[in-house]
């Protein structure tokens, strides 16, 4: 007798109304205004992953939207840096320096 093949469909994942919220809060905003590099290319990543920090900051480390955990290539195996103060310390290339802006990350979190 030959094979018996049963498709199975799969769901693409759905993010509730709430993370949309903030998640697309974050992302609209960066997309409009990014953080820039000292030559100028525009690190929309980055602006996302500083607007995510002051967002857990503000929920004391419980929010449950986190940015991408940085690694020290340094070590083998490279090793994922989790302290903040080691984060900050960490050496960057001249090219993915951030300038800072004068403001602070603006999280608006009202729905659309």
């Amino acid at each position: 007798m030959g094979e018996r093949v049963n498709p199975v469909r799969l769901q693409a994942p759905q993010l509730d109304q709430n993370d949309k919220t903030v998640l697309c809060s974050a992302v609209c905003h960066c997309s409009a205004a990014p953080a820039v590099s000292r030559d100028g290319r525009n690190l929309k990543q980055v602006c996302v992953a500083q607007h995510l920090r002051a967002l857990d900051d503000v929920l004391q480390q419980r929010s449950p939207y986190k940015p991408e955990v940085s690694y020290d290539m340094t070590k083998q195996p490279p090793q994922p840096i989790l302290d903040m103060a080691q984060q900050a310390a960490r050496p960057r290339a001249a090219s993915g320096r951030v300038e800072q802006p004068d403001r602070q990350p603006v999280m608006r979190l009202s729905a659309r």
